[in-house]
């Protein structure tokens, strides 16, 4: 038998959650075949077979987080651990059985569903039972008061660090007692991660199971990229301290200056650029006057990190949920080489052919909108950067200017900002300076 274990699939990555598995139990496998698809904090990856054999084991579910070097599948490829023929039974099993995820080293317990199901409302009796049952309080696992050293992965440590939370007083409810992620994002919510008494005096929060609804519903499991989206928005919410600021800019003359450059690209038979370029270029100009915008907060050592280069996230909606494009070096880069790279790198994101570089290193993001609708939005910031900008729709609507009411293209810009780095008013006026330069796209291009 041999057991194969995730790999060290990245720098810093030490677990990796289980999206779909390519092979069953009972299966033959050649050696480079895909097995598994993992996703960890910095991509999504198919892991191959290292030799070829018959599939044994498989370790967790889908949805399922286990730690690098975790034994993730079981081959029968003649050979024991070592490499030396098999003598007597095999202790690995009967090459049907599938190990339940508390029997996994290292992983996070999930529910086993994890497809969307159609759920039929039980009898109002049993559902009442059932809701009782399920609201009662749960143990922990274990005790912190009673516990030697705290069981908790480093990507646990890291979450607890930056939320300022001594681990030591988190009840845990993974395997052995260990402190999972949701534990640590529970206990600052002041809660327990699956039920009992608020760990934080007086904060009045329990967690209960969602009672049992009087018609069909449908269940979908958590997993995957709409697993990291929710624990990005909760890192976020939670650690950032978050303020908006929405300003009104008349973007008449920019839509002009605009249409004048597409004519020209269109007669040389060029891509459009779109607004985003021109934006991205404010921005920099701006952050000569706010360089504290353009950073990063370090929670572990209490810094802000001021950037001095500007590589621009894009908020990129794609089937398969929310991704940060990253355009990098906007300095050095004209109007319409940025546009090409948006084009670009928007492409291969909602692809699914993303490279590493595509998706990180961001120090500021911009989330645009205004395709869809709405007047504004107040954004969740790009965590760890401290600020993302909102662009929202154009529309021509009537205003006054000197006394006459005429048509303008109008819209609204509405970032957030971290109040610990931008004061509101460092944020009001980094807004008016953005303000004045797409205003006047004679002044912006003049900057550069």
């Amino acid at each position: 038998m041999f057991e194969f274990k995730l790999p060290d699939i990245g720098e810093g990555v030490v677990e990796g959650e289980i999206v779909a598995w390519k092979v069953t139990v009972g299966q033959a496998v050649a050696e480079d075949q895909p097995l598994v698809e993992v996703m960890t904090d910095k991509a999504t990856v198919e892991i191959p077979s290292p030799r070829a054999g018959t599939v044994v084991a498989l370790n967790g579910g889908e949805g399922d987080v286990v730690n690098v070097g975790a034994t993730i599948v079981v081959l029968d490829d003649g050979t024991n651990g070592a490499g030396a023929p098999i003598n007597g039974t095999s202790d690995v099993g009967t090459g049907t059985e599938r190990l339940a995820p508390d029997e996994l080293p290292g992983s996070e317990q999930a529910e086993p569903e994890h497809a969307s199901r159609l759920v039929k409302p039980p009898p109002p009796e049993k559902a009442d039972k059932d809701f009782k049952r399920a609201a009662a309080p749960v143990a922990p696992v274990s005790d912190p008061a009673t516990r030697g050293k705290v069981l908790a992965t480093p990507a646990t440590r890291q979450v607890a660090r930056e939320l300022g939370i001594d681990l030591s007083e988190v009840p845990g409810t993974g395997p052995s007692g260990r402190v999972t992620k949701a534990d640590v994002v529970a206990f600052s919510e002041g809660r327990r991660a699956f039920g009992g008494d608020s760990g934080g005096a007086g904060l009045g929060f329990t967690h209960t199971a969602v009672p049992p609804g009087s018609g069909p519903e449908e269940r979908i499991k958590v997993i995957g990229l709409r697993r990291k989206i929710s624990e990005a928005m909760v890192r976020s919410s939670l650690t950032i301290p978050h303020f908006s600021y929405v300003d009104e800019v008349d973007f008449t003359d920019l839509v002009a200056t605009r249409e004048r450059i597409n004519a020209d690209l269109a007669a040389r038979g060029e891509g459009k650029v779109s607004y985003l370029p021109f934006i991205m270029k404010a921005c920099w100009i701006a952050f000569r006057d706010f360089p504290h915008v353009n950073s990063l907060y370090d929670n572990t050592t209490g810094e802000i990190v001021v950037k001095k280069y500007f590589n621009c996230g894009l908020a990129t909606d794609t089937p398969n949920g929310l991704f940060v494009s990253v355009v990098r070096d906007i300095p050095g880069k004209s109007i319409v080489e940025l546009a090409q790279e948006i084009r670009d790198v928007t492409t291969r994101v909602r692809e699914g052919k993303a490279a590493r570089e595509d998706l990180t290193d961001a120090t500021f993001t911009i989330t645009s909108i205004g395709n869809i609708g709405g007047l504004f939005a107040t954004p969740i910031i790009n965590y760890p950067e401290v600020a993302i900008l909102g662009v929202n729709k154009i529309l021509e609507r009537p205003v006054v200017r000197d006394g006459e009411i005429v048509v303008r293209h109008m819209t609204h810009l509405s970032p957030s900002f971290d109040h610990r780095v931008i004061d509101g008013a460092v944020g009001a006026r980094f807004v008016t300076r953005l303000k004045g330069l797409l205003e006047n796209p004679g002044l912006l291009l003049a900057s550069l």
